[in-house]
């Protein structure tokens, strides 16, 4: 079935290559599909981690709990989580108020924030779900630098201003193999890390249509 994509800013969205303040939601919801997909860009995703041995039958109370009680509570959050042994990854990102307001009309709406479409375009790349290495990109006139270690994410940052963000990668001291789209040309960082150069923004363009879903607080 045929969605609706929607690409959603800070301060602004982006339907049909067309750029619109969220004011203007009203002039193109009679445009939009009732399945939807939307991909959050200039959001930093952040991600806790926690230890339990719990049966699945029992984590999505301590999911809930955690939530409840570690994260925060402004009804902008959407969470996700991930499981890797003994360890629960709980990720949340801003901008379910957004969502709100672009998916009214909506039956179905798919989320991904573009760290969950870098992911999966390393996971392609590198053939391997268990991965280590550092990506960095720049999509929609903003720079992303994604760090993960075992597949999971790790940390990451994002600036319009590149020289920013080249200065936290070195002040972070997370050397090693760096993943970089060819689009950015040559970086001062190669005595620091193993740069690899791979056209990486073509594939996430290809990734924004596969499923990956993140959800808001009431539904977990």
């Amino acid at each position: 079935m045929k969605k609706s994509i929607v690409i959603i800013k800070k301060n602004s969205f982006i339907y049909n290559e067309e750029e619109y303040d969220f004011d203007k939601v009203n002039e193109i919801n009679n445009l939009l599909k009732s399945n939807i997909k939307i991909v959050i860009l200039e959001e930093e995703l952040y991600v806790k981690q926690f230890e339990s041995e719990l049966k699945r039958s029992k984590m999505y109370d301590f999911i809930e709990y955690k939530i409840n009680n570690d994260f925060p509570q402004n009804g902008d959050i959407l969470y996700n989580f991930e499981k890797s042994n003994n360890s629960i990854f709980i990720y949340y990102i801003k901008g379910a108020k957004r969502i709100e307001k672009i998916s009214e009309r909506a039956k179905n709406i798919e989320v991904k924030p573009i760290q969950i479409i870098v992911k999966e375009v390393m996971m392609k790349i590198l053939k391997n779900n268990i991965f280590n290495c550092k990506v960095l990109i720049k999509f929609n006139e903003h720079y992303y630098y994604i760090s993960f270690k075992g597949g999971l994410f790790y940390y990451n940052y994002i600036e319009k201003d590149k020289e920013i963000v080249l200065d936290k990668i070195v002040q972070n001291n997370d050397f090693g193999e760096m993943y970089v789209d060819t689009s950015l040309g040559d970086l001062a960082l190669t005595n620091k890390f193993n740069i690899i150069k791979i056209n990486i923004g073509e594939l996430i363009n290809e990734k924004i249509y596969e499923k990956q879903r993140f959800h808001s607080r009431k539904i977990l």
